[in-house]
């Protein structure tokens, strides 16, 4: 079960990373859309890149998980300061009590659990490795 999930994580970042370059192209060409084998060809070379990169820049990996947490603390901050100088206050009732429907599903319910997949896939892998399973 842990290989299923570790197998499940690279999956999903690999598909993740596929459809922001499809959505990144979409933006600037509307009119362009991704046929299935380009799809495949992009998360194939994003799968080899991955082995190669695990395989032959094992060393360096420390590294670069050191920088990684440095630069996502700085832009973390950064980011929490952006919101929190420029977003409208709302009310605490307003925040936890108030729910929105923006995608037109027949209750809050279906549209908190529709839009929770995206998110929930990429953590299943991270979550069994953890575990153990």
């Amino acid at each position: 079960m842990s290989t299923l999930g570790w197998l499940a994580s690279n999956a999903s970042s690999v598909f993740v990373v596929t459809t922001m370059i499809e959505v990144a192209i979409n933006i600037t060409n509307p009119s362009f859309a991704f046929p299935n084998w380009q799809y495949t060809l992009i998360m194939l070379a994003f799968v080899t890149v991955t082995i190669l990169f695990n395989t032959w820049g094992a060393t360096v990996l420390p590294a670069l998980e050191i920088a990684s947490l440095g630069l996502h603390t700085i832009g973390w901050f950064i980011f929490i300061i952006a919101l929190w100088v420029t977003c409208p206050r709302n009310s605490a009732h307003d925040v936890f009590t108030v729910f929105t429907n923006g995608g037109g599903w027949s209750d809050i319910g279906t549209a908190c659990l529709i839009s929770q997949v995206s998110v929930i896939y990429c953590n299943l892998g991270m979550s069994m490795n953890l575990l153990g399973i």
